[in-house]
């Protein structure tokens, strides 16, 4: 099943729409702001991977124009990191019992939450994955999916799953391509998951836009890797829209809705 949910720059609130403003160009080109988004896959299978060739945004606008309006998209070019994902229908990293070594305090359910790192910010965690300590001797082993460009990874944990204090922080991982961890039970530090996405900067643009040249006004090809949008992962794009000159847009408030369709 194809699910996306539309974000707005954090990674982490819902975009359900955004409207401009009405423009007047007069005799020059009027450009609005630049509005960086992002999309995540909340379905259950890959988008724009194979029997699909490519997935795309869509750009549709809602009302009437007196003249035209050019809608432009463009990828993120400060290289926001998606979450972490996972290789299971829900999106999350795979947890694994291991027998002896572990020094839990307690037996119960415990759950984890993965945030992928680079040398600007921390992500938004994952979806949580849960292990059921049956023997406080036991031992965790998560494992996730690489995040393309990340330099690391937090990994944090608590015992009332759904909720992160102040002090879930487990572990700090060096390095993009260490996808696993096995947690003994060892106490937690300070670190809670964060609600926004800093892998590109700090609010409220998460990053620089785009050069103006390298806006396009055509669908926008989703280029992720690895191939396709994968379960639970992010895609970051910004959004523009150009008036040409001598066109009148009074009394009309433009709507864009970007709508990912597979091609």
């Amino acid at each position: 099943m194809a699910e996306i949910r539309h974000l707005n720059a954090n990674g982490f609130t819902t975009q359900a729409q955004q409207t401009w403003g009405p423009f007047v160009s007069g005799t020059i080109e009027v450009r609005s702001g630049k509005v960086k988004f992002g999309i995540e896959n909340t379905g259950t299978r890959v988008l724009g991977a194979t029997p699909f060739a490519a997935i795309a945004l869509e750009i549709q606008q809602t009302g009437t124009n007196d003249g035209y309006t050019f809608y432009y998209t463009a990828e993120d070019s400060a290289g926001t990191l998606s979450r972490p994902w996972g290789n299971t229908v829900d999106g999350a990293p795979t947890s694994l019992l291991l027998g002896s070594g572990g020094v839990f305090g307690a037996i119960g359910t415990y759950g984890y939450k993965v945030t992928a790192t680079n040398a600007t910010g921390e992500t938004i965690g994952s979806v949580e994955a849960i292990a059921v300590v049956t023997v406080t001797t036991q031992r965790v082993q998560l494992t996730w999916v690489q995040t393309p460009g990340a330099t690391g990874y937090k990994v944090y944990r608590t015992a009332t799953a759904g909720t992160y204090g102040a002090t879930t922080l487990r572990a700090t991982i060096v390095g993009g391509a260490t996808v696993s961890y096995i947690d003994d039970g060892s106490a937690t530090a300070a670190g809670t998951p964060p609600s926004e996405n800093t892998t590109a900067g700090v609010g409220p643009t998460y990053g620089t836009a785009p050069v103006d040249g390298s806006f396009n006004q055509t669908d926008k090809v989703i280029a992720v890797t690895p191939a396709g949008l994968a379960i639970g992962q992010q895609w970051f794009y910004w959004a523009q829209i150009r008036v040409p000159a001598a066109t009148s847009e009074i009394g009309n408030r433009r709507t864009l809705n970007v709508t990912p369709v597979e091609s």
